[in-house]
């Protein structure tokens, strides 16, 4: 039993794919048995961590930081283990607008590769990175910001795009489209279409 405060647990608590650790909070690493292993706004550079997410290993966090000391949000994407070391995996350039902002869908040790989410309030597109070069491999254009951020399997080799029609999935090794979802529900008494939130573990 890990017993957290209110504040953490308001901030959320992520298990890891294998389920041998927690992320309390988006900041502190425990193991099941409840030691701390690591915490990850120690790290250098590591304030204002984004919504930092579990790798498919279940040993590495991948987040993204950001700085508006320059008069633009500017972002760094970063890799950490779980013992709390951090790497810089890419810079993220600069954002403009309102409703500007990042999201990491994925972060895959075992395929090298991050998918993330990147919105100037206006548009917004996916990055493929290379998770040990830091290169963008690739960029598809992304959900709008209403829409939410989208989702991407664990290995980052697929990815849904949330839009006023419906989810698009995108091969991203490929480019290809290989479905079109459309669900709607009703919310409140208004119909409203589906949005992604998450695949399963085997992209099905």
């Amino acid at each position: 039993t890990l017993t957290i405060d209110q504040e953490a647990y308001a901030a959320g608590v992520l298990a890891s794919p294998d389920g041998s650790k927690l992320l309390v909070a988006g900041e502190f690493v425990f193991d099941v048995y409840g030691h701390q292993l690591s915490d990850l706004y120690s790290a250098t550079d590591a304030s204002a961590l984004v919504q930092p997410t579990w790798g498919d290993d279940s040993e590495h966090i991948c987040g993204i930081t950001w700085n508006d000391s320059a008069g633009a949000v500017t972002g760094s994407l970063l890799e950490f283990s779980v013992s709390g070391a951090v790497r810089t995996v890419a810079q993220l350039g600069s954002l403009t607008g309102s409703q500007n902002g990042w999201a990491v869908l994925a972060c895959s040790p075992s395929s090298d590769r991050v998918v993330v989410w990147q919105s100037n309030g206006s548009q917004s597109e996916l990055m493929v990175i290379g998770l040990s070069s830091g290169e963008v491999v690739a960029t598809y254009p992304g959900s709008a910001s209403q829409n939410g951020a989208g989702a991407a399997s664990h290995d980052g080799s697929l990815v849904a795009i949330n839009g006023a029609n419906g989810i698009t999935i995108l091969n991203t090794v490929t480019g290809q489209q290989v479905a079109s979802v459309v669900r709607w529900g009703t919310v409140m008494g208004s119909q409203s279409i589906g949005s992604a939130f998450a695949f399963s573990w085997d992209d099905t």
